[in-house]
Formats: C-alpha cells, structure tokens, sequence
C-alpha cells in the first residue's frame, strides 16, 4: 500500500483543485464551490475537506464534506433521533488521479472523511446520492459498510436527460438510520439540497452524459460518489 500523507486544502490549492474537478466531472463547478472549500464554509455550513498526496507532494485523490442540520439535509428521515443527532454530514466530492487507481486511495479518503464526521458526537450519519447506473460506486460504499436507504427516480439531469439517484448512508455515533423507503419526495427537504447543487453549478458526482464501462477491478477508487 502506498504512503500517503493527508492535508487539508488551502487557498493555493484552489487553481489544481478546480482542473482536476473539471476532469472529473463534467459539469462545472462555480467559484464560490472552491472558494468555500478552502475557506472551510460553503452556503453558511461548514466544509471539511482532504487532499491526499505522495510522499513526492503529487496530489493523490481529493474529498470534501459538507455539515448540516439533520432537519434541513434533504434527507429529514435518516436518522431516527435527530433530538440526539442534530447534524449529518454529506459527501460533496471525491475523486482520485489516475495513475492513483486501484491503490486504495479512495478507500483511505472515505476512511479519512468516516473518521472527521464521526468526531463530532451529534453528528448521526455520512451520506451521500449514487447515481442509479453506477453499480461500481455501490459495491464500493456497500464494501465500506453504507447502507442504501431510498432512491429517487429522476434527480440529475445531464446533457437533457435525467437519471435517478440512490442514497446511501453510514450511521455514525451509534445513531439509528430509518428503515425504509420514507423519502420526502421533491418536498421542502430535498428541494433545499437541490437547490444547494445548482448553486454549486455541477452534481454532486463523477457523471458521464452516458454511463462508462466499468470493470469489476476499477470497483475501488472510481472517481465519482
């Protein structure tokens, strides 16, 4: 297993941290996305983030998470007792460099970012939205212990065609995670997320305008939520 050495971004980052985005995804991202990110504050919620690197310095893979409110995520029925757990936290991004591929370095950011969530006490659950094609994603997060939680039929729209989304989520802080398919729809909960993702100007993930050929190898460090 590679050495690597975890830091968090700065201002300086801001200019690669924006190329390898556009790399990664295909929509663009506004500047106020990588302005919070490095400002650790994004919409008025606080943003962790994780650029791993070699021990050359070389950037490695990138992931960044954003706090809320457990009654204002987009998900109000993830957890159970929000009276105890008053906040989530939501993967906005992650991604690893190619020639970082298949060497864990996705699995060492989610690692990272399980770990910084769960150290907030009232922080319930790590959560996330998967497109529905995406079944190397899925295999992944269900490897890392996520539990899928409901979908939605039709949540991004790409190049004038939607596609649906499933949500995954990974209780934290011994909180309990709702049981079944208890979405609030396109109801105030949600709109609020999607409202949030626009203003971001891309998705929330590595998307395609058609889905990629993925083979069972690249399972691990896929460059998407």
């Amino acid at each position: 297993m590679d050495r690597l050495f975890f830091r968090p971004m700065t201002a300086g980052d801001k200019d690669e941290v924006r190329a390898l985005h556009e790399k990664w995804f295909p929509l663009r991202y506004a500047d106020a996305f990588y302005d919070g990110a490095a400002k650790g504050e994004y919409a008025g919620k606080p943003v962790i983030n994780c650029i791993a690197t070699d021990v050359a310095g070389k950037t490695a893979g990138i992931i960044i998470i954003s706090f809320m409110s457990a009654n204002g995520c987009g998900e109000n029925d993830l957890i159970v007792d929000k009276e105890r757990y008053p906040r989530v936290a939501y993967i906005m991004t992650i991604g690893v460099c190619d020639a970082f591929r298949r060497r864990k370095v996705g699995s060492r950011l989610l690692r990272w970012g399980i770990e910084r969530a769960a150290s907030d006490t009232s922080c319930g659950a790590l959560f996330l939205h998967v497109i529905t094609w995406n079944k190397a994603a899925m295999r992944f997060y269900a490897r890392n212990e996520f539990r899928y939680v409901r979908s939605y039929p039709r949540y991004y729209s790409i190049d004038g065609r939607e596609y649906g989304c499933h949500v995954y989520a990974l209780s934290l802080n011994g909180a309990a995670l709702c049981e079944g398919e208890k979405g609030l729809g396109w109801g105030l909960g949600l709109g609020w997320l999607w409202s949030t993702l626009q203003s971001l100007g891309s998705s929330l993930l590595h998307v395609w305008s058609t889905p990629p050929k993925i083979g069972a190898g690249d399972s691990d460090d896929v460059s998407m939520v």
